[in-house]
């Protein structure tokens, strides 16, 4: 089988460049190639990357910082600029739709797209080069990977003769029914998505938020089980059908967050709802039917809270009952997305000032109510 071919366009030199795409594609067991070209006129790199029939693209936020000819010019474009153009001909049939991917240094990526929307839409997914790159580049590789055969699978399955394309991208049976029918009505809809952006749309609004998907912290959350049991593994293991198998779920791993509510009820059917019950009565229930006695019931971050876990701490990323969090202020407004929540421990500590994560605007009233009485108290 051929290596899944990736054009790195990037200004830096060939040898800093390479530490980088070195590691990835060693990392990917020879399954991914990286093919680095240097940022050129504008029109001549276009022609250059449509040439490649590269099946992915990464592209450096800052193409503009170093000459590119012995005269000392430098492009007049960014990342962001080059791909927008990208897009927009991928739309217009001119581009086979593949995944487009930005890495870049820490402060450019903080300083130069943080906070342009716009420039976030158009990205696949964001790595930053002396982190995720360097730190984890068996985790990059695989991304990579099924970000090209998800591209591949919806394209595919869009050019098909199936009767629930949505179903099939997202590994269900035709006759399910249950999916929240706002998920991919862009495909009935005139005008249609073209193919790139209603693979960006699955990726960024169906398969990494939280939502009808739930990430593993999440799932454990809501068992009430502590991720450093004995047997984590082993009860995955025997909840399995429950886990999401559509496009990208091989990189990002995700359960179907009603399956799993289902399947605690078939355990028996006057079972007591999760949500109801501790974690540590879940985790007796768990031992009960399952016959896993190495479980053990997760903690909550403070005694005081409860332990009827639904979510985790956007800071710690600890199990978390929504009504011992505030709300998380986020971007993302579709209907069937959770919302996103953090601990006041970790608003009080500063964690979540460090990680990015501010106050929905409803609540910030509330906690600095409370950031005061406790001031008082002291």
């Amino acid at each position: 089988m051929m290596p899944i071919k990736y054009l790195c366009i990037d200004d830096a030199q060939t040898g800093i460049i390479s530490k980088y795409t070195e590691k990835v594609v060693e990392a990917s067991n020879g399954k991914l190639e990286i093919k680095v070209v240097k940022p050129n006129v504008f029109k001549r790199l276009l022609h250059t990357i449509q040439d490649e029939k590269a099946k992915g693209l990464i592209i450096d936020l800052r193409l503009d910082e170093i000459a590119f000819d012995e005269e000392g010019n430098t492009v007049d474009f960014r990342g962001t600029t080059l791909a927008q153009e990208l897009r927009t001909r991928m739309g217009e049939g001119g581009f086979p739709p593949v995944p487009i991917v930005m890495w870049t240094v820490e402060t450019n990526f903080t300083t130069s797209y943080k906070n342009i929307k716009s420039a976030q839409d158009i990205f696949d997914q964001v790595y930053e080069k002396d982190t995720a790159v360097s730190d984890h580049p068996e985790k990059v590789a695989l991304e990579l990977l099924e970000l090209s055969w998800g591209y591949g699978q919806i394209w595919r399955i869009l050019r098909g003769d199936s009767k629930a394309p949505i179903n099939e991208i997202l590994g269900l049976e035709e006759h399910e029914d249950w999916l929240d029918p706002r998920i991919g009505i862009e495909l009935e809809e005139e005008p249609k998505l073209p193919d790139h952006e209603f693979a960006n749309y699955m990726i960024t609004n169906v398969v990494k938020p939280r939502g009808v998907l739930i990430e593993e912290e999440v799932l454990a959350a809501r068992l009430g089980v502590s991720m450093n049991s004995k047997d984590w593994g082993a009860l995955k293991e025997k909840i399995c059908h429950l886990r999401y198998a559509g496009v990208f779920s091989d990189a990002w791993p995700r359960w179907w967050a009603t399956k799993v509510e289902d399947w605690w009820f078939s355990l028996e059917a006057s079972q007591r709802s999760l949500r109801s019950l501790k974690a540590e009565e879940r985790v007796e229930l768990l031992k009960k039917y399952l016959e896993l006695e190495k479980l053990e019931a997760s903690t909550p971050i403070n005694e005081s809270y409860s332990t009827k876990f639904w979510t985790i701490c956007q800071a710690y990323h600890r199990p978390l009952d929504p009504a011992d969090g505030y709300m998380v202020s986020s971007k993302q407004s579709l209907p069937w997305l959770e919302q996103l929540y953090v601990s006041t421990e970790a608003l009080l500590d500063r964690t979540a000032a460090r990680n990015n994560i501010k106050l929905h605007p409803l609540e910030r009233e509330k906690f600095a109510e409370v950031r005061a009485e406790m001031q008082k108290a002291k």
